[in-house]
């Protein structure tokens, strides 16, 4: 007695077999790999707008521009645009391009590093919404939209 499917296709029929491999194949996404010099681009056979670029730092590209790459800095978002870039010795937020004037990033809005202090958090500009707390501290604002500084209690 020849062995079956459970939906009862001989085994032994090889064209049932082919037949049921390339429905199989039909219904799932085909990807390829596109390999250069500068490594592989894995992307959707109908479309190379997408895609992850693996070389020694593997970028991930969406309508043909790169939102992520991860290498010795991990970048998110597109490097002409805003993005954050994570380095070993801290974390950056731009606001467009990376780009220097007289030794400072012109575009870099925040960053966080670690200097004698600690971990600090640096930004240009911030808007606060609600509060603003340091230790026991409190910036809040009033009904009447004044500004008052409390001390919330504590053991300090």
């Amino acid at each position: 007695m020849p062995v079956t499917y459970t939906d009862e296709v001989n085994i032994y029929n090889p064209n049932a077999i082919a037949s049921d491999i390339t429905a199989a194949g039909n219904a799932v996404k085909r990807y390829v790999t596109d390999i250069t010099g500068g490594g592989a681009f894995v992307h959707p056979a109908d479309d190379d707008t997408v895609g992850v670029r693996i070389s020694e730092d593997v970028t991930i590209v969406r309508n043909g521009s790169t939102v992520a790459s991860y290498g010795d800095e991990t970048v998110i978002g597109e490097a002409d645009g805003p993005h954050v870039k994570v380095t070993q010795s801290g974390i950056d937020f731009y606001a467009g391009p990376e780009a220097e004037a007289g030794g400072e990033q012109v575009n870099r809005v925040g960053y966080i590093a670690t200097d004698s202090d600690g971990s600090l958090f640096y930004m240009t500009k911030a808007v606060i919404v609600t509060d603003l707390r340091f230790s026991n501290w409190q910036w809040r604002s009033r009904d009447n939209g004044n500004l008052s500084l409390k001390w919330m209690g504590g053991d300090e």
